[in-house]
């Protein structure tokens, strides 16, 4: 699947994708999976990572990959629009900021 001749796999190479069947327990529907969602990206060990991800989270099976639960905490950097601040603004009291408030104080006539 990957494209990569047995030949050429190094031993790191080989140990992952064993991994991925013996470790994680994951067949070969799995790392089909893995293919259609790495898209055109045809890497070992960026695949490695993806199935290490699911693994993390539990994810055993096509459908819990594609279900709404993969989608939940799938990145850290979800953004978050509020109606109101959080009241963590990590700017409002930081030792910056008051300088730059003394300053603008000083030079107000």
């Amino acid at each position: 699947m990957l494209g990569i001749p047995d030949s050429e796999l190094t031993l790191g190479g080989r140990k992952a994708i064993a991994r991925w069947y013996e470790v994680y327990g994951y067949d070969d529907a799995m790392v089909q999976e893995v293919a259609v969602q790495a898209g055109p990206k045809r890497d070992l060990w960026y695949w490695n990572s993806i199935l290490k991800t699911w693994n993390a989270k539990g994810l055993r099976t096509i459908h819990d990959v594609r279900g709404p639960v993969a989608e939940i905490g799938a990145s850290r950097n979800i953004r978050v629009d509020r109606t109101a601040p959080s009241g963590n603004d990590f700017l409002k009291n930081s030792s910056l900021t008051a300088s730059l408030n003394r300053l603008k104080k000083k030079s107000t006539p």
